[in-house]
């Protein structure tokens, strides 16, 4: 089931396309703690492509090392916020899964599944439907 959930956002991600037009200085972020608390290095950011939510971008790259944005995303053309839904740490595979939802600005919600992997990289596709109950049965 991990594995086909893992193929499933490969897939995923391989058919969807990413905006690339906002910069770093476009926005303020705050990281999520849990994950860099539960995780106990930086997190490298090596990902292929950059994801973005109506022009905001959600991975954040400073320094060579990576921050998920959560909470709070102050764009100077757009209200959006992401807020972190819940994560979870699979100690089986090294994986922290990580649900988190965009929305403000009068536009409707969008909702995105982070892995933060063993090595500190992360991946981040659009969510193709789970919830915080998908998951809670898998991790303690």
């Amino acid at each position: 089931m991990k594995k086909l959930l893992m193929i499933s956002a490969f897939a995923l991600a391989l058919a969807t396309s990413c905006q690339n037009e906002s910069s770093n200085d476009d926005f303020v972020n705050t990281p999520i703690g849990n994950v860099e608390t539960t995780s106990k290095k930086p997190l490298k950011y090596v990902s292929q492509s950059e994801v973005y939510d109506k022009g905001v971008r959600l991975v954040e790259e400073k320094g060579g090392y990576a921050e998920i944005v959560a909470n709070t995303i102050l764009h100077p053309e757009t209200s959006r916020r992401a807020s972190v839904q819940c994560s979870f740490n699979d100690q089986e595979n090294g994986t922290i899964v990580v649900l988190t939802q965009v929305s403000g600005d009068g536009q409707g919600s969008t909702y995105w599944i982070s892995y933060v992997h063993s090595d500190g990289s992360i991946s981040t596709y659009p969510n193709p439907g789970y919830s915080c109950s998908t998951f809670s049965g898998w991790y303690p």
